[in-house]
């Protein structure tokens, strides 16, 4: 499969991955600190 797959094709899946996987961390963050506040 990943032969399919051309290399920028490849590095576009893991930025929009790794991007995603930020945005996942950041909300764990917001939802962990609001809950050390109240």
């Amino acid at each position: 499969m990943l032969l399919i797959f051309g290399l920028n094709d490849v590095k576009k899946l893991f930025k929009g991955l790794s991007q995603n996987l930020r945005k996942v961390a950041d909300k764990n963050k917001a939802m962990s600190s609001r809950k050390e506040k109240t």
